[in-house]
């Protein structure tokens, strides 16, 4: 996301809006309008310390860092990953006082594509297209954008002077579900599937072993090869695949060359990936792109 400078609010538009209440969306100054609570909203702007990321539990910790780290020094975050079937995200973002540019002076379509920076970071690296997502940005003292996103849907945005946070708030409030457990796949199985493109994530299977074993993965796909062809990975836990970062197997090399897993006996994750080559393809992987995943025991 670009980063812009803001100008912080002035006493003349605070003012209009202590006598007015009100305004026209678009081009004045931002508005946090709601028709329900906003407890659970209002709970995490109690997290909103100038300059720092707030998240609940690590993995919202890292989130809450990386949008943080695209914007500009006095910004503040925060977020909250609920788990279940679909999981939720919610980000809140908040533009810092000092600034010399506000979120008054932005059109919707700067806004727009503050509300889409935000949800490409998210989307790019922590595997939230299968989420139910929302964020908001809010100014010196209300919002102005908000976004929303279902799994599969399109994003649904609100922009302008005054903005409801109810959406937000439905995310947060909805009913708990229990997540979704990943596909099984056993020693010498072969499992079928599709690669979607980004922000779907990335297919997940998990791996049980009752003892030590030595392992090897193939994967084939019609009509991908060499660099463009999908290959496997395998990481400790029953874990997301940003989480690959620190759980990742490392294979080791037999007299052929091939990658062997020497793994101890619990649970893992193998994912199927994308090569690092589509060929042109405008979509990397080509889209809905057929793969069979066989883990096999040397």
């Amino acid at each position: 996301m670009t980063k812009n400078r803001r100008r912080a609010l002035s006493v003349l538009i605070v003012a209009v809006f202590a006598v007015l209440g009100t305004a026209t969306a678009g081009g004045g100054e931002e508005g946090a309008a709601s028709s329900g609570s906003n407890d659970a909203v209002n709970a995490m702007e109690g997290h909103f310390q100038y300059g720092q990321a707030w998240g609940e539990g690590p993995e919202a910790q890292q989130m809450a860092q990386t949008l943080l780290s695209d914007l500009e020094p006095g910004d503040s975050v925060a977020v909250r990953v609920i788990d279940g079937t679909p999981r939720r995200v919610v980000a809140l973002v908040k533009y810092g006082d000092a600034q010399t540019e506000g979120l008054a002076d932005l059109d919707d379509a700067t806004r727009r594509q503050h509300l889409d920076g935000l949800l490409s970071d998210l989307d790019a690296i922590y595997e939230t297209g299968d989420s139910n997502v929302g964020l908001g940005i809010r100014g010196t003292l209300f919002y102005g954008a908000v976004v929303t996103r279902q799994p599969g849907q399109a994003p649904q945005y609100q922009v302008g002077a005054i903005i409801t946070t109810d959406p937000l708030e439905a995310i947060l409030d909805a009913a708990a579900t229990p997540p979704a457990p990943p596909r099984a796949i056993a020693v010498g199985a072969t499992e079928s599937g599709q690669l979607q493109a980004s922000p779907a994530p990335l297919p997940r299977y998990l791996l049980t072993l009752a003892a030590p074993a030595n392992l090897m993965t193939n994967v084939v796909s019609p009509g991908l090869t060499g660099e463009q062809a999908p290959f496997a990975m395998i990481c400790t836990g029953a874990v997301r695949f940003p989480a690959c970062e620190t759980a990742m197997v490392e294979p080791q090399f037999d007299d052929q060359g091939n990658p062997v897993y020497r793994l101890a006996a619990g649970a893992y994750s193998v994912f199927v990936v994308p090569g690092d080559d589509c060929g042109g393809s405008p979509v990397c992987p080509p889209a809905q792109a057929g793969y069979q995943l066989t883990v096999t025991q040397m």
